[in-house]
């Protein structure tokens, strides 16, 4: 990337850079990857190449994994309209996601959360969004507590 090439040659270069993506990632409220490029920027001001060559890997990593979410979450939007409706995610794959979050079995629980979010739902839509958001986060026990209150209320 761009960022590696300007920090070898140049830190005046390099501060306006991670100036930009400091900018725009306040922007999006992405702060955690704001904060990292403004102590780049204050480190490339002060020419304090030991710093920069330490934290730049860091900064692209988290640059990196905002996108991939960004894109991610961009997919889920505009894949929401071409997905065959259902009036709410099926009680048995929801079951089979709380058994596997009980015994840490993740695989199955992405799998058949990426089951329900191949359907657009009427109803229980929120809780499938909510569910990847958790899982991607390893709140499994927010899971299993979600999931045991959201199947009791079935009829």
């Amino acid at each position: 990337p761009i960022i590696e090439k300007s920090k070898n040659e140049n830190l005046d270069e390099y501060a306006i850079i991670v100036h930009g993506i400091k900018g725009s990632s306040r922007s999006i409220c992405a702060g955690f990857a704001g904060d990292i490029a403004e102590a780049l920027e204050k480190a490339a001001k002060v020419y304090n190449q030991a710093y920069v060559n330490e934290k730049t890997p860091e900064l692209i990593n988290t640059v990196q994994e905002l996108i991939s979410a960004i894109e991610h979450m961009l997919e889920a939007i505009t894949s929401d309209t071409q997905k065959p409706l259902k009036n709410a995610p099926d009680a048995e794959a929801l079951e089979k996601i709380l058994e596997a979050c009980k015994i840490f079995d993740m695989e199955t629980v992405e799998t058949v959360i990426k089951e329900l979010e191949s359907f657009a739902y009427e109803n229980g839509g929120d809780l499938v969004h909510w569910l990847w958001e958790n899982v991607q986060q390893f709140n499994v026990d927010e899971v299993i507590e979600k999931l045991a209150e959201y199947l009791e209320q079935l009829p």
